[in-house]
């Protein structure tokens, strides 16, 4: 679709649309400088419409708990990123699962609850030298885990 130059009425694809308003289109800077004085006053208005839209504009929407879907508190200490499965959890969903699990008494030694990731079931593992072994290893992992997305 060809737009055309408000000044000198000339069509092409390649025209600078005006800043102000965003919906009138010149061929260069002198066209819009000998347009500017019948322009000026609807660029005004237009800027000031489009400056209303985007400052009263709805924020976009919370991200949703994928366990839940309540939206997401902001907030870090509110919410917990699994590594495991790369997803983000409400708090409110991470303490329910420490507290089932508790209660089913599903123990790794005895008063450590195992902390099952609430959305992948998988057991997570700590990173360090004695359960990693080779750095390599866990690399790999890494990397693997990075092409699965």
């Amino acid at each position: 679709m060809a737009s055309q130059c408000a000044a000198c009425g000339r069509e092409g694809e390649d025209l600078k649309t005006c800043n102000g308003c965003k919906m009138v289109k010149y061929c260069n800077a002198s066209c819009q400088k000998r347009h500017r004085p019948e322009h000026r006053q609807k660029c005004q208005e237009r800027a000031a419409q489009l400056f209303d839209e985007k400052l009263f504009a709805d924020p976009p929407p919370r991200e949703e708990c994928p366990i839940c879907f309540l939206p997401m508190r902001y907030g870090a200490d509110e919410c917990t990123y699994q590594a495991c499965c790369g997803k983000i959890i409400c708090y409110g969903c991470r303490v329910a699962t420490i507290k089932v699990a508790a209660d089913a008494g599903t123990t790794k030694s005895k008063n450590l609850v195992v902390e099952k990731c609430p959305f992948c079931r998988a057991i997570p593992s700590t990173i360090s030298s004695e359960t990693v072994g080779d750095p390599n290893d866990y690399i790999v992992r890494l990397k693997k885990r990075m092409s699965v997305g």
